[in-house]
């Protein structure tokens, strides 16, 4: 007798079908149609601020807790600030900004991390328009380096600009005017603020050294004269026109030529000149 294989088939009865396929319709219809209602629903949009949401931990922890990782740590803290920085301002003044706290941070797991200092000082006055954070963070950065061209330069103007604090922008100025890297124009900006503290002497000796230090066919040299001319010439008519007398006023404008004494007895200057002070637009 011939043997014959028997395979056992195993047949689904309708109504079994429709069991197992119906849920499985269901999760595609309602797949669908969340799919479909999402695609077409406007959400609110949530935006928290990086100032509410950064995390910054307790510098004194940290100076504490460190593990002797303090460079792993630095660098980790700098890369995280790097990708986080927001452009919000923050003019509270209270040192509590959360870029301020995290250089401050920085700083004191690594003092002598120079680039924080450039860096982290020219955002907080530019970007930020956190004047105090930025104040006392160049601060920090020039008591480690206190010769630094960068930092003495954008603290000087962060003074001048942002503080109207004269005094020390030219303090830290007068330091770098003649560097190397230092803008041609420099001496003639610390010689406005200068004249707008009233020393108008101080401001003309200054520019005149800078003046007889260009080139002589430099174009920054003809508006040095320019500005050696309004100087002198405000210095001598202030002189000439208050003093009855006038024994000791300089007659002669800065290229030499006899002020003009007018029929009311008033002296006037040839050419036309302007008061040389700073003003915002007047940086480097």
């Amino acid at each position: 007798m011939d043997q014959q294989t028997h395979y056992n088939h195993f047949e689904l009865h309708p109504s079994s079908t429709i069991k197992y396929l119906f849920p499985i319709g269901i999760i595609v219809f309602l797949l669908f149609w969340t799919n479909y209602f999402n695609s077409r629903s406007i959400l609110p949009t949530l935006n928290i601020s990086m100032q509410e949401s950064a995390v910054n931990i307790d510098k004194q922890i940290l100076k504490h807790l460190h593990f002797g990782q303090k460079r792993l740590i630095t660098s980790f803290l700098w890369i995280k600030t790097l990708i986080e920085s927001d452009l919000e301002h923050y003019t509270n003044n209270d040192l509590n900004s959360w870029l301020y706290l995290r250089f401050d941070t920085i700083t004191d797991l690594d003092p002598l991390f120079l680039v924080a200092y450039q860096f982290g000082g020219i955002y907080l006055s530019i970007v930020k328009d956190d004047n105090m954070g930025a104040k006392f963070f160049f601060e920090k950065g020039l008591s480690y380096y206190p010769e630094d061209f960068k930092l003495l330069f954008y603290s000087g103007t962060h003074y001048a600009f942002e503080l109207d604090d004269l005094d020390r922008a030219i303090k830290n100025l007068e330091k770098i005017q003649y560097h190397p890297m230092a803008p041609a124009v420099l001496p003639s900006l610390v010689a406005r603020f200068k004249a707008k503290q009233g020393d108008l002497m101080g401001s003309f000796e200054l520019l005149k050294i800078a003046y007889y230090n260009q080139k002589e066919d430099s174009p920054i040299k003809e508006r040095y004269r320019d500005s050696l001319y309004a100087i002198k010439a405000e210095i001598d008519l202030s002189c000439l026109n208050t003093h009855t007398l006038a024994r000791n006023c300089e007659a002669n404008d800065f290229e030499g030529n006899p002020y003009i004494k007018n029929k009311n007895g008033t002296y006037t200057a040839i050419k036309k000149w302007n008061y040389f002070r700073p003003h915002r637009r007047d940086t480097p």
